[in-house]
């Protein structure tokens, strides 16, 4: 049996990072600003400040070990980034089969939508994820005779877009929908059968963005019905498996940071860049020149 959906209200969204602990920034002269991460935008970091303000600087200015929290931190943390998506979807017409008897015609036309994503992020973007419903409107059943109510049915997948550079663009396909259309004939009043033609309608697309196993923003076209996201087991498993694995890449980073001894006491010395080497590719999108650089 095909159950409509509920009924629910949803719009394009970019959701609210995760909050991170309060700790103490450094700027390349050594003053001391205590606050917590909140998102990075570009080469800028936006900090929380203690008294609940927002202030936004700029990465290179903090001290070499700040930017390296802040760089790691946007690797293993899935909002820490500010998301921004334009997309567009196109519907697609694949093959028809016809089918006819005494009461009329039946055809059958399978139709789906090609999703355009264009990532407006100022950064980069890994192991980001997209998953997408499908909607059909559904008033023909396979015999040809009219519901007694319109049904909205659905199709979805999870796809791995992989890395997005700023402003680069990709595009997804979705599954298909056996879109129906029966025309009775004269003969079909004779048996009882409604004379009026019916058709299935595409109903529009909806898609969300995963990063990590967490949601980051979504989208929905303008004809998609509103309702609640339909749940699918299989994604949700593979979902929270992404979580738990970059949970633990985090958890063992952290514990190879805290197990590295600390560093001998020496002459002071001239600043030295960040080995951006041994960084993840994400986080080579930065310009770090040496602090005392003017």
């Amino acid at each position: 049996m095909k159950t409509p959906l509920i009924l629910s209200a949803v719009l394009f969204t970019v959701l609210s990072p995760v909050r991170a602990e309060m700790r103490e920034f450094k700027n390349a002269k050594g003053a001391v600003l205590k606050a917590e991460p909140v998102v990075v935008r570009g080469p800028n970091l936006v900090l929380k400040l203690e008294n609940g303000r927002e202030s936004t600087v700029a990465l290179k200015s903090l001290s070499r070990e700040d930017q390296d929290f802040v760089l790691r931190w946007m690797v293993h943390e899935p909002k820490a980034l500010s998301y921004s998506f334009d997309c567009r979807s196109e519907e697609k017409t694949g093959a028809t089969d016809k089918k006819g008897n005494q009461f009329g015609k039946l055809e059958a036309t399978e139709k789906s939508y090609n999703i355009k994503i264009n990532n407006r992020c100022q950064n980069p973007i890994n192991d980001l994820k997209v998953a997408y419903r499908v909607f059909l409107a559904d008033r023909v059943q396979d015999t040809g005779l009219e519901r007694d109510a319109v049904g909205v049915i659905w199709k979805g997948g999870l796809l791995d877009l992989g890395r997005l550079t700023y402003n680069q663009s990709t595009a997804i396909a979705t599954a298909s929908h056996s879109v129906q259309k029966v025309t009775p004939n004269s003969l079909a009043g004779f048996a009882g059968v409604d004379v009026k033609t019916k058709k299935d309608q595409m109903r529009g697309v909806w898609i969300k963005f995963y990063r990590h196993g967490v949601e980051v923003a979504e989208w929905k076209s303008p004809t998609a019905p509103k309702c609640d996201w339909p749940e699918s087991t299989a994604e949700k498993i593979a979902l929270e498996t992404d979580a738990a694995a970059n949970k633990k890449l985090a958890d063992e980073g952290a514990a190879k940071k805290e197990a590295a001894p600390p560093p001998a006491e020496t002459k002071p010395a001239a600043p030295t860049k960040l080995v951006t080497d041994e960084l993840p590719q994400e986080l080579k999108i930065f310009e770090l020149p040496d602090a005392e650089e003017k």
